[in-house]
């Protein structure tokens, strides 16, 4: 048996999180940038879009491949959302604007982030030598990966993004 004297809290990276990994960093990018495509179409949505990106960045949105989401509940440990056809089953679905949650938005987050990320990790893997994950603008992605869709509106662009 062994007794601790002292505990070095800053050394531990239990308690330390940083994102030192570029991986992490590219991930965090791709979520950030599509979050502030989201808050520009959605500006009445703002706090929805901050609290889906939490839910993002904990893990807790699973896209399956029947296009369906599985959005884990914040208020509620054992409960998961599932986001179909641009339609929620929360409470808050309902109120939200024109159906805007937080579970739908961070579908639509996890859904243009995997893509961005995929897309900056395979530029990555083919430019050796490059150290660093690329910044170049959405521009560079196929329409339907983007908020920056031509119809009328923004909104309605990041509307017919999500849900489809």
């Amino acid at each position: 048996m062994s007794i601790i004297t002292s505990y070095d809290w800053e050394s531990d990276t239990w308690t330390h999180h940083t994102d030192d990994n570029p991986t992490r960093k590219a991930w965090r990018t791709a979520v950030d940038d599509v979050a502030a495509k989201a808050k520009t179409a959605l500006p009445e949505c703002n706090g929805r879009v901050e609290s889906a990106v939490k839910i993002v960045l904990a893990g807790d949105v699973e896209l399956l491949e029947d296009g369906k989401a599985k959005v884990a509940s914040q208020s509620n440990g054992t409960t998961a959302y599932f986001v179909v056809n641009g339609t929620c089953e929360c409470k808050d679905f309902p109120r939200a604007s024109s159906g805007w949650c937080k579970h739908r938005i961070a579908a639509g987050i996890q859904k243009r982030a995997t893509a961005l990320f995929k897309h900056r990790m395979d530029h990555l893997d083919n430019a050796p030598g490059c150290p660093q994950v690329p910044t170049s603008p959405l521009a560079s992605l196929p329409p339907w990966q983007t908020l920056l869709r031509a119809p009328q509106s923004h909104w309605e662009a990041f509307q017919d993004s999500i849900s489809s």
